[in-house]
């Protein structure tokens, strides 16, 4: 990873792992994708003019939320994040950097949104402690084959949840955040499976 402060020199991060990965998405606004990283090593270097890959972003058109294989229009904004549980450890080793990175937990799938409270479908899923698939799909604007869009599926096979609270604050509409997890499945294999489609072999 490279830094450049306009200080002078620049900040080259090396021998990294990514902890966390969250990708969020709100009505009208862009899917966005967040990714924190530990490690590793660090070296000042003198500062170079970085290159960027001219291919297009990937530009989604529509996008499509599902509980349990039932589609779900009332979803006002949208976050899951996978945790990786890895930190730097330090070791007495000569050295001001981490020796190396390890694994505190397991990896988990946490979801977080707000959901429009037009019926008790969601809210009885909480009661019941129901374990669902939940799919998201965002279809984009280019098309690969004769029928087929580029497109970015996340699939989590099952989805349980923490925190479903509705209140009532007066006149207007009633929202509610929640917030999930994602739990292993036998069936699939899978905790969590994202499957990106495009006509593209880079970006």
């Amino acid at each position: 990873i490279y830094k450049y402060m306009e200080t002078g020199s620049a900040m080259l991060y090396s021998n990294m792992n990514g902890a966390n990965l969250e990708f969020s998405v709100s009505n009208g606004e862009l899917l966005k994708c967040k990714m924190s990283v530990v490690g590793g090593g660090f070296s000042q270097i003198a500062n170079t003019t970085p290159s960027y890959p001219d291919n297009k972003i990937f530009t989604w058109d529509t996008v499509s939320v599902s509980f349990g294989g039932t589609a779900n229009a009332d979803i006002e904004n949208l976050t899951v994040t996978i945790d990786e549980a890895i930190e730097a450890r330090h070791t007495l080793n000569n050295a001001k950097t981490p020796s190396h990175t390890k694994h505190t937990g397991f990896r988990t799938v946490s979801i977080d949104g707000t959901i429009k409270f037009n019926d008790q479908t969601e809210f009885q899923a909480f009661l019941d402690q129901d374990e669902r698939r939940l799919l998201m799909h965002f279809k984009g604007v280019t098309e690969v084959q004769s029928g087929y869009s580029e497109a970015l599926t996340i699939d989590l096979p099952k989805m349980r949840y923490d925190d479903f609270a509705p209140a009532a604050s007066g006149p207007g509409e009633t929202t509610v955040g929640f917030t999930a997890r994602g739990k292993y499945s036998v069936d699939s294999g899978t905790l969590l499976e994202i499957t990106h489609a495009s006509d593209r072999a880079v970006y």
